[in-house]
């Protein structure tokens, strides 16, 4: 892949793949701790969900998970990575603030990163809180939601992802940048 885009786009949508695969247990347990409203172990409840159903059983999320999780990643770490070298850069060529003006554009590219996820993972998001409350499928959920219902909380979302994205993505490049000082990354 020569498009450095594509590169982070590939590179986010299979990390989260694999991390997904290793979540969805625990997404499960999850649920039903919650749908149960009974104090139980997560390892208690992953081994009750095996035994009643399989390991089929305890990858009944996957899908809906990936569906929300592999867009939501790539697409906040793909914007990130495609919008921070432009904006450090712009900054630092117009800016009296060129001592900070990379932390400045760090922060403007991750805002940009969490605003773009959260518009792009909030439909499989709702779609996803609604199979889960209410146990039934993707379609029914879509069915019941309509146009206008997968878009509900998108602006609270936006909010709240744009920040909590800018934080993560924050550190994520602090620790790039320590990573080369170290010699441990080359771009």
């Amino acid at each position: 892949i020569k498009s450095p885009f594509l590169k982070h786009l590939v590179s986010a949508s299979l990390a989260e793949l694999v991390a997904d695969v290793f979540l969805t247990p625990f997404e499960e347990a999850r649920i039903r701790q919650v749908v149960l409203m009974r104090k139980m172990s997560t390892i208690y409840c992953i081994k009750e969900i095996a035994k009643e159903s399989g390991i089929r059983g305890l990858y009944s999320g996957l899908l809906p998970l990936v569906l929300r999780q592999v867009p939501y990643t790539a697409s906040k770490l793909s914007v990130f990575e495609l919008v921070e070298p432009f904006s450090v850069s712009y900054l630092s060529n117009t800016s009296t603030l060129n001592e900070g003006s990379k932390e400045i554009g760090m922060v403007f590219a991750s805002i940009c990163g969490g605003i773009v996820s959260s518009i792009v993972s909030q439909p499989s998001d709702t779609v996803l809180t609604r199979v889960n409350s209410k146990k039934c499928t993707i379609f029914q959920a879509i069915k019941d939601l309509g146009y206008k219902g997968i878009w509900a909380g998108l602006k609270p979302r936006m909010v709240m992802i744009g920040g909590l994205a800018s934080l993560q993505l924050i550190m994520y490049n602090k620790m790039k940048d320590i990573l080369r000082k170290m010699g441990k990354l080359k771009d």
